[in-house]
Parts: structure tokens; C-alpha cells; sequence
């Protein structure tokens, strides 16, 4: 887990503030953890070990490679149709 070292205020209305507080509870994880989460995926804001992660799924997909030119021009023809 990453080392939290930062404090940042922020102030919501107090309806929001509730209905975090419920999301929270519901999810089993703090409204501070709900919101880092909610943060870091609307911003992708990601470790270096979930980047090389997404990097492994990627290759494993075996999807087919071409050459640039080629590839590219599949997609707009792909586009056209």
C-alpha cells in the first residue's frame, strides 16, 4: 500500500458528505479511500506497478501487430465501411 503523506482538506455539502459516508460503508473502505480511488481512476493516476500490469495484459492478448502503415490503413478502411 502506498505510504500517505500528504493531507488535503476538502469540504463538501453535507448531503454529498452523507452519501460518501454511505457509499463507504457499503464498500467496507474508508471515505478517505473512497475518494483517493475515486481520484486516481478519474485522473489515471496509477503506480508504476499497475502500469506494467496493464502492459502485461496487453501482450497477452496476442493481438495481431503489423506493420504501422499497414495497420493504419485497415483501421480507416474499417472506419469507411
Amino acid at each position: 500500500m502506498t505510504r500517505l503523506t500528504k493531507r488535503l482538506e476538502v469540504l463538501f455539502p453535507e448531503d454529498l458528505a452523507d452519501e460518501l459516508k454511505q457509499i463507504a460503508e457499503r464498500e467496507k473502505c474508508s471515505v478517505g479511500t473512497l475518494i483517493r480511488d475515486a481520484v486516481a481512476e478519474k485522473y489515471a493516476v496509477s503506480s508504476q506497478a499497475e502500469k506494467m500490469e496493464a502492459v502485461e495484459r496487453l501482450c497477452a492478448l496476442e493481438a495481431p501487430v503489423g506493420e504501422w502503415d499497414e495497420m493504419k490503413r485497415e483501421v480507416i478502411e474499417g472506419a469507411l465501411e
